[in-house]
């Protein structure tokens, strides 16, 4: 009986190492293994069959001259949010959906039901400086980007690809302007509903699936039940790590996995294409991880944008800091470090968030992800530009700039590295629809 045991140990044990690289599992593997095995791997761990097609592939429509312009307005990190009006918003987000590279919408729902998901999804949005509607416009637009430089093409399914863009315009739906710490220091009911776990997080994704409870109004309609788990769990795990309290564990499971690849990574720097070593190890069996990222990423990615366009949204973002340091005074509730507006200096306070919370995380990106390196470029540009605004507005002493100077150089020599392992202009804009890549794939 113990040797039975033994036995089973074993095997449950080799089963679970299965899904220790983010529970993935090759169509072929699953073929090999029992009825039992199968069960276990699926039932009980929840591992993804690597290589099943979830969604029909869409054939891709060409591009009329309308889309041509707005595809060439999205594929920049200059496109502005703030400047769109309700009309020109609602042309971005159904560009995106439907008629982009990633426009798999309509293998989701007809374009109606779509129509009135939005008009469903865009109230929840408050008006509030910073997590306001174009906020979900802005985030959407960076994680589009980043899913075309990243070649997602070639290693999301169409449902990671809706999924995560659905994320994006969804992740901040009932946001009011106040952190989650404000929420559990003030027992607010939904830190007592969540028991202090995400609880904006948490009512951002339930806010998201109580519209497409509604078959007038489900982004999901036409999905099977199997695709729906699939769309869900991917949604509801890139919106939760939304959350900066996982800011540093996403900094720690990335680097991680470069460092268990860095040859590979190394090697698809400098590659004209996507090796195919690269996605077989890096991107499909971490891909759940990579969307997690992307989202996380865009919503933190404010400082890696063009200057005017960064300062305008961490003005907004301040603004909305001061009103709930004001709201703590009020309650005698411990105010945030960045939220007393009698203390905090707008431009110096940047510098910090960038150096200790944004830098570590964009370096670990571009290591993964070679051509998210324009973004590296431009935070080192901010981070001066942010330092000479502090100085021309508090005038230091040498002793006092000199931290700052050496955070710059610091990130500047970093940007340097990065710069040097990647061969010049990877990729080209096409005229018929959006980004491609000289090769595609690259099989050597």
């Amino acid at each position: 009986e113990l040797e039975t045991i033994e036995r089973t140990l074993a095997k449950l044990s080799r089963i679970a190492g299965q899904a220790l690289n983010k529970n993935v599992i090759s169509k072929e593997e699953m073929a090999k293994k029992s009825e039992y095995e199968k069960a276990v791997l699926v039932d009980i761990l929840r591992t993804e069959v690597r290589g099943e097609t979830l969604a029909p592939m869409l054939e891709r429509r060409s591009l009329g001259a309308e889309h041509i312009e707005m595809e060439k307005r999205l594929q920049s990190w200059e496109f502005d949010t703030l400047s769109l009006d309700d009309s020109g918003q609602e042309s971005m987000v159904m560009h995106i959906f439907f008629h982009s590279d990633f426009g798999v919408a309509s293998g989701f729902c007809d374009a109606a039901t779509f129509k009135a998901f939005y008009d469903a999804v865009k109230p929840n949005y408050k008006d509030v400086p910073y997590h306001c509607f174009a906020h979900a416009c802005d985030v959407l637009h960076t994680v589009f980007r980043l899913s075309s430089l990243s070649m997602g093409s070639y290693w999301m399914r169409e449902v990671d690809q809706y999924s995560l863009l659905i994320a994006a315009l969804c992740h901040d739906m009932g946001h009011f302007g106040k952190t989650n710490p404000f929420l559990v220091e003030s027992k607010h009911e939904l830190a007592i509903t969540y028991n202090d776990k995400s609880p904006l997080e948490n009512m951002h994704c339930a806010k998201l699936f109580e519209i497409c409870k509604e078959p007038s109004t489900d982004a999901f309609g036409k999905a099977t039940k199997e695709v729906y788990k699939e769309a869900r769990k991917v949604a509801v795990a890139a919106i939760l790590h939304t959350d900066n309290a996982n800011h540093f564990a996403m900094i720690k499971d990335i680097s991680q996995v470069y460092e268990a690849h860095e040859a590979t990574c190394e090697k698809q720097a400098g590659s004209s294409g996507m090796l195919t070593e690269y996605r077989d190890k890096i991107l499909e069996p971490n891909r759940l991880l990579w969307l997690e990222l992307f989202l996380h990423l865009a919503d933190v990615s404010n400082p890696l944008k063009p200057f005017d366009l960064s300062k305008t949204w961490a003005m907004r973002v301040l603004d909305e800091f001061f009103q709930q340091g004001d709201e703590e005074k009020q309650q005698g509730l411990p105010v945030g470090m960045l939220n007393d507006r009698d203390k905090v200096n707008k431009p110096g306070s940047q510098h910090g968030f960038i150096t200790f919370l944004v830098s570590p995380l964009v370096v670990q990106s571009v290591n993964l992800f070679p051509d998210f390196m324009d973004l590296h470029v431009e935070m080192v540009a901010n981070m001066e530009k942010w330092r000479d605004e502090w100085v021309a507005d508090v005038k230091p002493s040498d002793e006092e700039l000199a931290p700052k100077n050496a955070d710059i150089t610091k990130c500047r020599a970093t940007s340097d590295r990065l710069l040097a392992r990647r061969k010049p202009q990877k990729a080209t804009p096409t005229a018929s629809r959006g980004w491609s890549w000289s090769n595609g794939m690259d099989t050597e």
